[in-house]
């Protein structure tokens, strides 16, 4: 049977079935990307940690702090690279409206910011109680200081590149599929396992993402949740 055509112009006419197959098709290869992009994450996070934990920083030792900033420094290059081809290769996320005035977003902005950092350190303390262990200044901060180098490394990169991946590809790419809150959880259960290198600190980093990614649904914006991430992780650098 012939494929329907326009009586004008005798051109072909798409079936509403087969436009509702192609979407489907796009979201399916677009998800499938980020996971892959998710993955390659996963695995520079293990590394880094590999890194951390067992000093393989070729002619560094653990003990010295250039080491493991180098591995971040490079891991975070890697990361940069490969969230960066998939914005180009990954199809745009469909555009969402703000769920609530991006005024009264950037309003609560600021208790939400600091809920989270209330939550963190509460958490650390606790698991610190838990498992008799004593606070210790970070490995990298306290060894080199609060270098230009360092606040990149923890604090910029992490806010532009980690929230293009996870607060746009990938929770704009569930939100497709799925409702805004399911969305929301899933992908801050990513952001959490993406930080497998630090393993004890997923749980509190998936409470964290939430707070960001309520924030990117709330205003509608990344710029909100870019700057709540920048400043979660500077107050947690300053503190160490």
């Amino acid at each position: 049977m012939p494929a329907p055509a326009c009586p004008r112009c005798a051109a072909p006419l798409r079936r509403a079935s087969d436009l509702t197959n192609r979407r489907r098709a796009s979201v399916g290869d677009s998800l499938g990307a980020v996971l892959t992009v998710f993955a390659i994450q996963l695995f520079t996070s293990i590394i880094f940690g590999a890194m951390v934990s067992f000093g393989l920083g070729g002619s560094g030792s653990i003990e010295d702090p250039r080491t493991p900033l180098r591995a971040m420094v490079v891991l975070e290059i890697v990361d940069t690279l490969v969230v960066g081809f998939a914005l180009m290769h990954i199809a745009k996320p469909r555009a969402f409206p703000p769920t609530m005035r991006p005024a009264l977003a950037w309003a609560l902005a600021l208790p939400v910011l600091l809920g989270a950092l209330f939550a963190n350190g509460a958490y650390h303390n606790a698991m610190r109680s838990l498992l008799h262990a004593q606070s210790e200044p970070d490995l990298i901060v306290g060894g080199v200081g609060l270098t230009p180098l360092v606040l990149i490394a923890y604090c910029l990169q992490p806010a532009i590149v980690e929230e293009l991946f996870f607060r746009y590809l990938a929770l704009d790419s569930l939100r497709t599929v799925m409702s805004p809150w399911a969305a929301i959880l899933l992908s801050s259960l990513m952001f959490g396992l993406a930080h497998v290198g630090v393993p004890l600190s997923i749980p509190i980093l998936c409470v964290v993402g939430v707070a960001l990614a309520w924030a990117r649904v709330a205003s509608g914006s990344l710029i909100l949740p870019m700057v709540l991430h920048g400043l979660h992780n500077l107050c947690v650098v300053l503190w160490q």
